[in-house]
């Protein structure tokens, strides 16, 4: 996958990463540094967490609906203090203890992140999965090769050369791998010159996403996938119903296999459609969208069937992505800033203004306004932006 990361202004750093398995052989010391970095990385979570400091700020208050609000323990002292407890369980070198409390400063601030935004609750964040990220000075790159260091004489050695991906990364820098169980990731790094200006804002629904780059509007028709994820749902269901457990797993694997091969090939025709192009999304947030308290049955399952984030996530291994606040996209008139208060339906009617233009439409312009707002470049809604014209994309499946 590959994707943007920070940048001095004028360059964008391109982010790269592959997998590939343990050597043979090392799965044993491997699994001991991973023991070991899960159990220190729970005692920073859990050090880190009573360390939080609970303040109140009207700002946040207004912005975020929460009145208090966390502040992370992160002062040169208190860090000098976790890393002297972790050092004294360490039985390898002590900057895997630096990358120990990284990993947990990252964790915890991608927590208050979404607490903030309401899409957390007020619970300690845990590591799902067993990770070692590999610190700077504990590897040493020869030729297309890295070798991880665990402590003094023991070490793996993990090679791309003759990889698939060998031709994608010439000329790539090496940044800092990720250990698992099985497999290693190689993280790759390349800084270029940002020329990206154009951005392109998509509105998902559930038949089509619906572009807009300020000069025309664009829709591409994903009916073919969710009307396929309908037929195999039906045959499963009878599947289940018959008790045929066997036909049942296989039918869902060739489902999630099409569903693959279909966004895939979305997203590589987005990628070379719109070149050196940003992409702008709506943060969606799918367990709202399928949340029984909240949504009909029926409306749960169109958008549990419905792939906007996997969509997201596939077109960001291909180009540079922000997401923007999906809140009023559909009911703001682009043109008066005049809001309605219920779902408009298909057609947006302005009361303000008189604007008349479909809600999906209207959905993409507000999110294209968004994010060059938020990138901070200069962007106008040329006059009769509502009647410019539409490109039509279809996924070419073999």
């Amino acid at each position: 996958m590959s994707k943007q990361s920070k940048a001095p202004a004028g360059l964008r750093v391109l982010v790269r990463a592959y997998r590939v398995p343990v050597p043979e052989g090392a799965r044993r010391p491997v699994g001991e540094l991973l023991t070991w970095y899960q159990r220190s990385l729970d005692k920073a979570l859990e050090a880190i967490w009573h360390g939080i400091e609970w303040r109140g700020d009207p700002k946040h208050l207004e912005k975020y609906g929460r009145f208090k609000v966390p502040v992370l323990p992160e002062s040169a002292e208190f860090q000098r203090q976790l890393r002297r407890r972790l050092v004294e369980s360490c039985p390898f070198a002590t900057q895997w203890v630096d990358s120990v409390i990284r990993s947990a400063f990252a964790i915890m601030r991608a927590w208050r992140k979404r607490y903030l935004e309401g899409k957390a609750r007020k619970v300690r964040p845990r590591a799902a999965r067993r990770f070692a990220r590999v610190p700077k000075q504990r590897m040493k790159v020869e030729g297309k090769s890295v070798r991880v260091t665990f402590r003094p004489g023991e070490y793996i050695t993990v090679s791309w050369a003759g990889a698939w991906f060998e031709e994608r990364v010439n000329g790539w820098e090496l940044g800092e791998p990720v250990l698992k169980d099985d497999s290693v990731i190689l993280v790759f790094e390349k800084a270029v010159e940002d020329q990206r200006c154009a951005v392109v804002g998509w509105d998902c629904n559930e038949f089509s996403l619906n572009g807009f780059d300020g000069q025309r509007f664009y829709t591409v028709n994903i009916e073919l996938l969710v009307k396929m994820k309908e037929r195999y749902e039906e045959v499963i269901s009878k599947l289940q119903s018959a008790g045929r457990e066997e036909l049942t797993e296989k039918y869902r694997k060739r489902m999630r296999s099409r569903e693959r091969d279909f966004l895939s090939k979305l997203a590589a025709q987005l990628a070379a459609t719109f070149p050196n192009v940003i992409f702008a999304f709506e943060d969606l947030d799918k367990e709202n969208l399928v949340s029984r308290e909240r949504v009909p049955k029926e409306r749960r399952k169109r958008n549990w069937r419905a792939p906007w984030l996997t969509i997201q996530r596939k077109v960001a291994e291909k180009a540079p992505v922000v997401r923007i606040s999906a809140r009023n996209t559909s009911r703001t008139c682009p043109r008066c800033g005049w809001r309605a208060k219920e779902d408009p339906g298909k057609v947006f009617h302005c009361k303000r203004c008189g604007l008349v233009m479909d809600r999906q439409k209207l959905a993409a312009i507000n999110v294209w306004l968004r994010a060059v707002k938020k990138l901070g470049l200069k962007a106008e809604l040329p006059p009769r932006f509502w009647e410019l014209p539409e490109v039509r994309i279809e996924v070419r499946l073999s």
